[in-house]
């Protein structure tokens, strides 16, 4: 009789356990491997955004500030680690110019700011949208950072 030869299943060169410790930055031994990680690259790869806050209103009532302070709170657990500065709301501000100082920082003063890493502007954009003080009816300002 004639016997028919298969041919051997491809394998990969390399194991499931290596590849998860290369994608860790790591040898299967348990030594790092020179060079950055996958966190690492994709940390140099992120931008600062600055999301600058106007507008919107101060609570009324210490139980209307708890609740916003919760919304804030939930939506800053939502960025996770892309949140790189909370920020702070804004009080008394003024516009000093060449033709001197004046009070109430013009047409649309600065509310606030957090600051968030993203990948793209269009992600800075898309975690601006959760914000709260759009509840409130004020808005986000989205501004790149630029690295010098």
């Amino acid at each position: 009789g004639v016997s028919a030869t298969w041919p051997t299943p491809f394998r990969f060169p390399v194991s499931r356990r290596k590849l998860r410790a290369l994608a860790e930055g790591r040898q299967s031994t348990g030594t790092r491997l020179s060079g950055p990680t996958i966190e690492q690259q994709r940390e140099r790869t992120m931008t600062k955004y600055i999301l600058a806050y106007h507008g919107g209103g101060m609570p009324e009532t210490p139980e209307e500030g708890e609740k916003v302070m919760a919304a804030w709170n939930t939506w800053y657990e939502k960025i996770g680690d892309k949140l790189a500065d909370g920020g702070a709301p804004c009080g008394r501000s003024t516009t000093v110019s060449t033709s001197g100082i004046a009070d109430g920082g013009g047409p649309n003063p600065l509310s606030g700011y957090t600051v968030i890493n993203a990948v793209s502007h269009d992600e800075a954009n898309e975690v601006a949208k959760g914000c709260p003080i759009l509840d409130s009816g004020g808005s986000v300002e989205v501004c790149e950072l630029i690295d010098m």
